[in-house]
């Protein structure tokens, strides 16, 4: 169980996909603007990477490996992804859930978002066992979600601080991004037990 807790740690706070990896940027970017904006990608974003990792690591592990047709992963994989959330979209929306209303715009964006497919190639990449995977996946999407919700925080502080006009807007968040990922690396020193 140490070591399915550390995974989680790891991919959430060591490895975070926007802050250390720089995938999933633009939703840094787009979607820090407002808190609730910022919880509803995180939470989508973070469905979406568990689901997705759990059907890729069948995908892999069921088909692709045993035909010797690995280098088909990454078109597999995109097109898992693109499904997904087709279904998930249409699922929802028959549903009228107050989900579909939350995830209903962040559609578009979670097909184009990088750090889904990322988390499901470098859990294949470092073969991961189904558990861990989903463990790496869940902690990803934790990280992401944490790191929106932190830097929507501060750019509101942000908004209203005596910032240089050519700093201004995604200047400073790139500045407070890189101070915020430089914060982070000193979870990089934890020995791995």
């Amino acid at each position: 169980m140490g070591k399915l807790i550390f995974i989680l740690f790891q991919a959430a706070l060591i490895n975070n996909f926007i802050l250390v990896r720089f995938l999933g940027v633009t939703s840094l970017i787009d979607n820090t603007f407002h808190m609730e904006t910022a919880i509803g990608m995180g939470f989508a974003v973070s469905l979406v990477m568990v689901m997705a990792s759990v059907i890729t690591w069948f995908i892999n592990s069921l088909i692709l490996v045993p035909l010797g047709a690995s280098f088909l992963q990454l078109v597999f994989f995109m097109m898992t992804i693109v499904i997904l959330i087709q279904v998930l979209a249409l699922y929802l929306g028959q549903k009228k859930t107050k989900w579909h209303q939350q995830l209903g715009g962040y559609v578009p964006l979670l097909v184009t978002n990088c750090a889904i497919l990322g988390v499901t190639v470098l859990n294949v990449q470092s073969q991961l066992t189904l558990i861990e995977s989903l463990f790496a996946s869940l902690g990803a999407g934790l990280g992401f979600l944490l790191i929106l919700v932190v830097m929507t925080s501060l750019r509101e502080r942000l908004e209203g601080a005596d910032v240089p006009r050519s700093f201004r807007g995604v200047p400073i968040l790139f500045v407070t991004a890189a101070i915020l990922s430089l914060a982070l690396t000193v979870f990089s020193s934890f020995p791995v037990h």
